[in-house]
């Protein structure tokens, strides 16, 4: 009996070591890799914005099921490729698009926060498939631009192993086209200050009554084209407009009461905020928009304080 209590034991350790390299097999079954490939627009920008600021932003639409993968522990990678790969020298984590002046972050196929590229250690549920995220490019300014065409091709990769434990791509994103033009108008100063004075309360007679205006202008810087251009201004911070025209005074330590500040247009109209208006129809390379702003009593009574009121304009061009 004991002769073959000890031959069975070999037998069955080894067959307990061949189960355990069983289970401990890694791999992916995944669909095959069919590059995205994608025809990006030409994006109008301001050169105004400092290096930095985001240009635009692309969301490539991905969805669906990536695959299946087995085993403790896979490798997953994303790789930035061709003239793409060249990290910017100013933006850690955002790459070279050929455009002097633009990078692009990609962000990840399967990870969300993360960016490509990047190597990951997974551990992937069996009875789960991987699934695929959208995939955003992000454009910012690294320095001065030179408008221009990016450079087409194979920009970026995703891989995992395949069941023989071999990387293989499960998606390559191609660029056929697009790149960065200069928007037909920008604006020539980006923050205007309109000193609208110290002012008593005597001055005011009731609600509706104004202060003296004071004019200013918003300017434009256009090209030698006739794309139109449409201008809006808003209150900032999101306040609502109490009267046509008048902006709300900012909240703030010691603020005054019962007063508002009024936005007119040349000829003493309100400005209608969230109103479109086209300007750039004549080949323009200059525009300038006349405008003027008073304190205006909007309640009964007026407490006095600090009393500073924000507009934004927005310029939009298809």
């Amino acid at each position: 009996m004991q002769i073959t209590l000890s031959r069975v034991a070999p037998f069955s350790l080894l067959a307990l070591m061949m189960l355990s390299a069983k289970a401990l097999a890694v791999g992916c079954t995944v669909s095959v890799n069919t590059p995205l490939k994608i025809a990006l627009p030409t994006f109008a920008i301001d050169p105004n914005l400092p290096v930095g600021s985001i240009l635009a932003a692309k969301t490539l639409s991905t969805g669906g099921v990536i695959g299946a993968c087995t085993g403790g522990s896979i490798r997953y990678t994303s790789t930035m490729l061709g003239a793409w790969a060249a990290q910017s020298s100013s933006m850690p984590g955002v790459y070279e698009t050929g455009v002097p002046g633009v990078g692009v972050k990609i962000s990840d196929y399967i990870i969300e926060g993360n960016f490509v590229p990047g190597i990951t250690q997974l551990s992937p549920n069996m009875t789960i498939p991987l699934s695929a995220r959208d995939i955003k490019l992000t454009f910012y300014r690294t320095g001065p631009i030179t408008p221009g065409n990016f450079v087409t091709g194979k920009i970026a990769s995703f891989s995992l192993p395949n069941t023989t434990n071999s990387p293989v791509d499960i998606l390559t994103i191609q660029i056929l086209s697009g790149g960065i033009r200069i928007k037909s108008c920008y604006a020539k100063h980006t923050n205007i200050i309109v000193p609208l004075g110290s002012h008593n309360r005597a001055e005011f007679s009731g609600p509706g009554s104004m202060t003296t205006p004071k004019i200013f202008n918003v300017e434009l810087t256009c090209q030698g084209d006739s794309l139109p251009v449409f201008i809006s201004f808003d209150p900032a911070v999101g306040a609502t407009s109490p009267q046509a025209g008048v902006i709300p005074i900012l909240s703030e330590d010691l603020s005054a009461t019962g007063v508002g500040v009024k936005v007119m247009n040349q000829d003493g109209t309100p400005v209608q905020f969230g109103k479109q208006v086209t300007y750039h129809t004549n080949y323009e390379k200059a525009i300038t928009i006349p405008l003027q702003a008073s304190y205006i009593q909007t309640g009964n009574m007026i407490t006095p304080g600090s009393a500073n009121a924000a507009m934004t304009f927005t310029i939009t061009q298809n």
